[in-house]
């Protein structure tokens, strides 16, 4: 199966936190999967930055796909760091295309800490013809999967 997660602050062993969508992906890979992250380029969460020389990079981390949007890079919570979440959305939106073929997904994932990605994977989602799954953690560690 091919799982497109997005996650806006998705990290890795390589570049730092935030390493739930990691961890969750490399046990889908050890189940056969192919799995598809896609993140943005910036994050305070993250102690290193990806290597980003285009719109979109890409990068394979321990057999998992990710493909980092540039966005501007921001300090604090301040309004750089919303410029950055809505151009992150923006970039996912305008290229849903190019995702939806390069990936071929069977289900799309929203994973944000931030709601605005439920568009972008719904519109990958209708494109493929599939359900979107928004992935939300509660108060007390579990998770919950919402079909749309």
């Amino acid at each position: 199966m091919n799982i497109l997660l997005i996650n806006h602050y998705a990290g890795s062993p390589k570049h730092g936190m935030e390493y739930r969508p990691y961890y969750l992906a490399k046990e889908w890979v050890r189940m056969g999967h192919k799995v598809y992250i896609v993140a943005s380029s910036i994050s305070h969460l993250r102690s290193i930055s990806p290597n980003v020389t285009d719109i979109i990079s890409h990068e394979v981390i321990d057999g998992i796909s990710y493909s980092w949007l540039k966005t501007p890079g921001y300090n604090g919570n301040g309004v750089m760091r919303a410029i950055n979440m809505f151009s992150f959305v923006a970039n996912l939106m305008l290229h849903a295309g190019y995702f939806t073929r390069t990936v071929r997904p069977n289900i799309v994932i929203a994973s944000s800490t931030y709601p605005l990605d439920i568009l972008p994977a719904r519109s990958i989602s209708k494109r493929s013809s599939l359900k979107m799954a928004n992935f939300c953690l509660d108060n007390g560690g579990r998770f919950t999967i919402l079909c749309i």
